[in-house]
């Protein structure tokens, strides 16, 4: 859900520039929630939701990647650390209770890692 919002935000407020790949995430992430809809199963409509997460996000990734000192790193810090947060407050550590989480600091690491990369390298200019 989260690079969802991202995504409708910065093509709301931010350059929307349409590239072959955001086409081609936001497909797969349509593909995806429709997936999940028509399922019964948790587990597969989580894999499924995070599918469609993940397509969504890799837009921010390429972006970041090129224009590293687009993305405020300390924002996507904190991100990521309420999502460590949430793994440890995690009593029922479950395939159900654990695949999000997981799978989000993984993601926002990425993004903080690219994002840094852009702050260390406009310090290293100066």
């Amino acid at each position: 859900f989260s690079q969802a919002l991202i995504a409708v935000i910065a093509l709301r407020f931010g350059r929307a520039v349409w590239t072959s790949a955001d086409r081609f995430s936001i497909m797969l992430a349509v593909v995806a929630v429709a997936l999940w809809a028509l399922t019964k199963e948790p587990l597969i409509a989580l894999v499924l939701t995070t599918i469609a997460d993940l397509a969504l996000l890799l837009p921010t990734v390429v972006k970041t990647y090129r224009e590293p000192e687009s993305e405020p790193a300390t924002l996507w810090i904190i991100y990521t650390l309420t999502c460590v947060l949430a793994i440890i407050a995690t009593r029922n550590l479950t395939i159900y209770n654990l695949l999000v989480p997981v799978y989000t600091v993984l993601s926002d690491a990425t993004i903080t890692m690219l994002a840094l990369r852009g702050h260390f390298l406009i310090r290293a200019a100066k």
